[in-house]
C-alpha cells in the first residue's frame, strides 16, 4: 500500500485506503506506520481527503495525545469559512466539512475534559464557539449534526469534582492556552449557545446539576455584619459574593470567622 502501488491503485481510492490504515494504525499505537500512512496522503492524495477521513485523524490523533498534529489537521484539511458558496455542489462539500469540523472539535473538548485538562478542554470549547455561527449559517441543523454535548457537559462535571477533591494534578500555565474558567461547564454552555438548540432534557438537567454544584458551603461560626453576635450557621456563597446565613427567618449576610470550614456541595 505505502510502497509497491502507484496512486491509481484501487480506482484512485488508495488515499481513502491510506487513511483507513493510519487510524487502524492509530488504534493499535503503531506510531510510525500511521505516520508514514498520513505523510504518503499528505504528499499524494490531497485533493481527494474527504472531511469524515480527517476527522477520524483528528479524533485518532488525540487518542495518542499528538494535540499539535490534531490540530494541524483540523486547520488544513477542515478549515471553513462562515461564507456559503452558491453553487450547489460547492455548498454541500461546504456543509459536510463544517459536520465534520464541529463533530472533531467535539471529540477534543470531551477528551479533554474526561482526561482533566481543563485548559486544552476550554480551548476546544472556545473553538466550538466559534464555529457555531458557521454552522447556523451552513443551515445544518441540531438533529443533523447531533454533537455529543451531553458527554461534554459530563465530563466537564466529572473535572469540577476531581478539583473539589483535590484530585486534578498541577498543570503546567502556558501564556497561550486559554484560562480556565471558574467552572468548565461555562464554557460548554457558551459553546452550546452559538449552535441550533437541541432542547434535550437530558442535557439541561446535567447542565442544571453541574452548575448547582458550583455552590460553596461553609459551616462553623459567622458574625452578622453591623454587629457583634456570634451565631453557628450554615453559610452559602450567593451570587453576589456575599456569605448569606441559611435558616434564618431572613437571609442575613455575615461575615466568616476563622473557625468557618469552607467546602463544597449541593444546594439543599
Amino acid at each position: 500500500m505505502l510502497e509497491e502501488v502507484d496512486e491509481h491503485y484501487a480506482y484512485g481510492y488508495r488515499g481513502s485506503l491510506l487513511s483507513r490504515l493510519a487510524v487502524a494504525a492509530m488504534h493499535m499505537d503503531e506510531d510510525e506506520l500511521a505516520t508514514k500512512a498520513l505523510e504518503v496522503r499528505r504528499k499524494v492524495h490531497s485533493e481527494t481527503m474527504l472531511p469524515l477521513e480527517s476527522a477520524a485523524i483528528v479524533r485518532g490523533l488525540l487518542r495518542m495525545h499528538k494535540i499539535e498534529e490534531a490540530l494541524d489537521v483540523l486547520d488544513e484539511e477542515l478549515s471553513v469559512s462562515l461564507d456559503m458558496p452558491e453553487d450547489h455542489e460547492e455548498a454541500a462539500a461546504h456543509k459536510e466539512k463544517v459536520k465534520h469540523r464541529a463533530l472533531a472539535i467535539a471529540s477534543f473538548a470531551s477528551r479533554e475534559c474526561f482526561e482533566d485538562n481543563p485548559q486544552l478542554a476550554a480551548q476546544a470549547c472556545e473553538m466550538l464557539r466559534e464555529v457555531g455561527p458557521i454552522v447556523r449559517a451552513a443551515g445544518i441543523s441540531s438533529e443533523e449534526l447531533n454533537l455529543p454535548w451531553l458527554r461534554i457537559v459530563q465530563g466537564a462535571t466529572q473535572y469540577e469534582s476531581h478539583k473539589r477533591k483535590n484530585m486534578i494534578a498541577e498543570h503546567a500555565v502556558d501564556e497561550n492556552v486559554h484560562d480556565i474558567p471558574c467552572n468548565l461547564v461555562y464554557s460548554v454552555l457558551d459553546a452550546m449557545s452559538t449552535f441550533p438548540s437541541e432542547n434535550r432534557d437530558d442535557v439541561y438537567e446535567c447542565l442544571s446539576n453541574a452548575l448547582v454544584r458550583r455552590t460553596q458551603f461553609v459551616t462553623g461560626a459567622g458574625k452578622f455584619l453591623n454587629s457583634n453576635q456570634i451565631v453557628k450557621c450554615n453559610c452559602s456563597f450567593s451570587l453576589n459574593h456575599k456569605w448569606i446565613c441559611l435558616g434564618s427567618p431572613k437571609e442575613i449576610e455575615v461575615k466568616l470567622l476563622s473557625s468557618a470550614k469552607v467546602m463544597w456541595g449541593s444546594r439543599l
